[in-house]
């Protein structure tokens, strides 16, 4: 059997909060159980949480809420898992959108200090390559990645970073 898990994308993650979370805590409800071997198939937002889309320009781009940013889908329990046991997840495939966009602004991230004003590509994704007209001749082989992909802590281990940062 396959569970599937989809959403509707254009809805943010904060007006429906079944379907997700953007942090690492045991408090969070699971989405769905899944038992060992079983295949789960599930869809995903995007790092901003759909706040871009192919019509979007720098303009918002600028104006992105910074915390709707790192969205995950799940999380999911495991029947069985118990806390320190080794968890091992096969990715079968992953399946990129048509689209994508890389933004680079003055101040943030990788480029930041390079950058004198804003500038987004916007990504076409198709047979495998993401091409732009924002930058002619350019063509990238597609390696899609998921993500992110991981275990929330124990009780007992949230506690001990929670002490430790606290001093």
């Amino acid at each position: 059997m396959t569970i599937h898990v989809s959403f509707d994308r254009t809805v943010p993650l904060s007006a429906a909060p079944s379907t997700g979370h953007n942090r690492w805590h045991p408090a969070i409800p699971p989405i769905a159980t899944i038992t060992p071997g079983e295949v789960i198939a599930v869809d995903t937002r995007d790092a901003m949480d759909g706040q871009l889309t192919a019509d979007s320009g720098v303009e918002e781009a600028i104006a992105l809420e910074l915390e709707r940013g790192h969205p995950l889908t799940g999380p999911f329990w495991i029947a069985g898992a118990e806390p320190g046991d080794v968890v091992t997840v096969e990715t079968e495939s992953i399946e990129p959108d048509s689209f994508g966009y890389t933004v680079a602004r003055p101040g943030r991230g990788l480029l930041g200090a390079e950058m004198e004003r804003a500038f987004m590509v916007h990504w076409t994704i198709a047979d495998g390559r993401a091409r732009s007209e924002d930058l002619p001749g350019v063509s990238i082989v597609g390696a899609p990645v998921m993500g992110v992909l991981g275990l929330a802590p124990s009780e007992g281990l949230l506690a001990i970073w929670t002490r430790r940062e606290r001093e």
